[in-house]
């Protein structure tokens, strides 16, 4: 059983993933369907499209940075609490889109980096 793999990404992602694939042989590589989002509208309707044919059990978010960095913070705790509300966000749209679809959305993997300089 092979697992595809969709993912959700953001500019960077979108970009340079072509070049992952050219680099890798490999079918996990060669047959991930990637999915720019570099907002929140944008990763709900890729979360949750109108119209969906077939499940996507296996999602990768890679597009949660531009949301969380796009908030001037001025302490800690006033960050962790925008981050909470990001992800409470996505949460909400996964269930979504989970609900739509049965099987949609099994498993999702948020990958992100944040670096604070």
């Amino acid at each position: 059983m092979s697992i595809k793999l969709f993912l959700i990404g953001d500019s960077n992602v979108d970009r340079h993933f072509s070049k992952v694939k050219s680099a890798r042989n490999d079918p996990c590589f060669q047959h991930v369907t990637v999915v720019r989002a570099t907002n929140l509208a944008q990763v709900r309707a890729a979360v949750s499209p109108p119209e969906l044919a077939d499940a996507r059990s296996h999602v990768l978010l890679a597009c949660v940075t531009n949301p969380i960095a796009d908030y001037h913070f001025t302490d800690v705790p006033a960050l962790v609490k925008h981050c909470d509300a990001i992800f409470t966000q996505l949460k909400s749209f996964i269930a979504e889109g989970r609900a739509a679809v049965p099987g949609d959305l099994e498993q999702v993997i948020f990958l992100y980096f944040i670096v604070i300089v």
